[in-house]
């Protein structure tokens, strides 16, 4: 494979990263254009008592409560432009949890690439007192053939997520993750999005665990954004509790992939330094 192949890993997922920061602004601006084509077409005049039956409204729809006698000869096409808002955030929270769960497999997938690049390269790196068959060993036909095999059956051993992940590049390489500055909002990037896949988006002890450790160890702002439920529009750390909706906006998802696109950066030099002087 050679420092070659390394150089294509890195390419392949920053390809991969450029191609998704991509799609993720488009499918903004087009979100933004579909709500703000409503509000003007719906609602085109912004006096006082239009701006308070709105809020009104939102208030109303955020809560999915019937709407009752509003006093506004507005209140009709207010509730129509607001219903078109609504349903564009929800395309938005939608978008934000696919995209989250694209960035953390990313991630996971690029540091499983490397270790299995590392593996076959450096035939050394495989050693352990785990023992061999004969058997196992005759199978293949070429010294090289079992190296490869061994190495995707390592790879493949590895569970635990990002803390196995951490864990195994310090404890085999000497690679030490926590150098990189963002390290700790990958931290909370990766739990963030096991509990959209396995927990519906509420905050579990796994997650406040994994965060306040996190917020502890690192010596940077984190990136993190929650809200008390869907609907609310308040972003504050305060709100962080067991069984409450954690929320994402536009600016955490981009976050996301720039940091992991530097991560990858930080994961080559390092690997470079410690293999490829």
């Amino acid at each position: 494979m050679g420092k070659a192949g390394l150089e294509w890993i890195f390419q392949n997922y920053n390809n991969q990263l450029y191609l998704l920061f991509n799609f993720v602004n488009k499918s903004h601006q087009s979100l933004e254009e579909d709500a703000s084509v409503a509000l003007t077409t719906d609602c085109p005049d912004t006096n006082e008592a239009l701006k308070e039956t709105s809020k009104k409204l939102l208030r109303a729809i955020s809560n999915d409560e019937k709407i009752i006698e509003l006093d506004s000869q507005y209140s009709r096409e207010i509730l129509s432009a607001l219903k078109a808002f609504k349903m564009s955030s929800s395309t938005r929270n939608i978008l934000h949890e696919m995209v989250l769960s694209q960035i953390a497999t990313l991630q996971e997938a690029m540091f499983k690439d490397c270790l299995q690049h590392i593996y076959i390269s450096f035939p050394k790196t495989l050693m352990s007192k785990e023992k061999v068959s004969i058997i196992d060993v005759l199978k293949h036909s070429h010294m090289a053939d079992f190296i490869e095999s061994h190495a995707k059956e390592e790879v493949q051993k590895l569970r635990g997520g990002i803390d196995s992940i951490q864990k195994i590049y310090n404890d085999k390489f000497n690679i030490d993750l926590t150098g990189f500055d963002d390290w700790y909002n990958i931290i909370e990037l990766t739990y963030r999005r096991n509990l959209f896949i396995h927990n519906k988006g509420i905050i579990n002890r796994d997650y406040l665990k994994a965060f306040t450790d996190a917020k502890k160890k690192s010596t940077k702002d984190m990136n993190a954004v929650f809200s008390s439920s869907r609907t609310d529009l308040k972003t504050t750390e305060n709100m962080l509790k067991i069984d409450s909706f954690i929320s994402m906006n536009d600016k955490y998802i981009l976050d996301g992939i720039n940091t992991l696109y530097n991560l990858n950066h930080f994961v080559r030099e390092q690997i470079l330094n410690k293999f490829y002087k």
